[in-house]
């Protein structure tokens, strides 16, 4: 579940991606819950920032354990999600995997 850090409107649109997995049987999907962009929270207006209670607080409704912040500019935690998500795959269907990684 991939939200814009500098926007709050894509945070709020997560919303309904949540009921539709709920609508499909999807809710227990191994899901890893991303902030994107943080390489420009630094330079982002104050009021167009997502407020790390807010984070918290969406996190908590929805159940998410998991969040990263990314940035595929500076290259920040783009890896280390796409691993966390493939580990998360492969508990859920039982699978050993440390030998693939």
């Amino acid at each position: 579940m991939v939200f814009d850090l500098v926007d709050l409107q894509t945070l709020l649109r997560l919303d309904w991606w949540y009921e539709r997995l709920g609508d499909y049987y999807h809710a227990d999907s191994p899901r890893i819950f991303i902030g994107t962009k943080n390489d420009l929270v630094k330079i982002a207006d104050e009021k167009s920032k997502v407020d790390d209670l807010v984070i918290k607080r969406f996190m908590e409704r929805h159940d998410e354990g998991l969040f990263f912040r990314t940035s595929s500019r500076d290259n920040y935690n783009v890896q280390k999600i796409f691993k966390e998500l493939v580990i998360k795959v492969l508990e859920k269907n039982k699978l050993d995997y440390d030998k693939l990684l």
